[in-house]
């Protein structure tokens, strides 16, 4: 009877996650459909200020104001790149949700960049191993995954990029033991702290497995 039991929850879980992955599909396509709406209201406003052509001898339209079809088959192009991503990732989820013995292989997922975690990160290859993280490789892994703050580096080239100080963006980020451990120090003060990163690590991965009692 236990072993229906847990049958029928998990059949539940994947509902759930299903049903979550038409709900997110919904709306980036509706965020893509406003963002094309808004991009076309926006041409229309920009043509009927144009001058009027009877009244000047010369017209002062400047085409690099007009999103070009090229623009705007991009942007759906990027936008389904996004959605692709997304449900890959929500599949990756579904099937982690039936990982329960310690010898179950992890489904590794992307961050939001679609990367893959690398060598450095340390993904778990089990459950068993997704357990045992060490308190440094489990932060390693969540700021893979974004959970955590950026760093004070992170964020102070971030301030520089946007105020035109540096051309270049691209971030080495330093996932080295000891800047690990300068990062926990700062924004973690307790264990439970570390407990609630595990629980959401767990969640963005699609993991049943939980720490603390009071854990959803």
């Amino acid at each position: 009877m236990s072993s229906n039991k847990e049958f029928e929850h998990l059949q539940e879980q994947i509902k759930e996650l299903q049903l979550l992955v038409q709900k997110q599909n919904k709306v980036i396509s509706k965020t893509g459909q406003q963002l094309i709406e808004f991009q076309v209201k926006s041409q229309k406003q920009a043509f009927h200020s144009l001058p009027d052509p009877l009244k000047k001898s010369h017209s002062t339209l400047d085409p690099s104001e007009f999103a070009s079809n090229e623009d705007l088959v991009q942007l759906v192009g990027e936008l389904q790149l996004q959605l692709d991503a997304l449900e890959k990732r929500n599949i990756l989820r579904i099937v982690n949700s039936a990982k329960t013995e310690d010898e179950d292989i992890i489904a590794p997922l992307t961050n939001q960049d679609g990367e893959e975690p690398s060598k450095e990160t340390k993904f778990p290859t089990t459950l068993k191993n997704f357990k045992q993280l060490t308190d440094v490789d489990l932060y390693r892994l969540a700021k893979f995954y974004e959970l955590v703050p950026a760093a004070d580096s992170e964020t102070e080239k971030l301030d520089d990029y946007l105020a035109g100080k540096i051309e270049d963006y691209n971030i080495t980020e330093d996932v080295s033991e000891p800047a690990i451990k300068k990062e926990m120090e700062k924004n973690f003060t307790s264990s439970s702290d570390l407990d609630d990163l595990f629980n959401e690590l767990a969640r963005y991965l699609g993991l049943r497995v939980r720490k603390g009692d009071s854990a959803w």
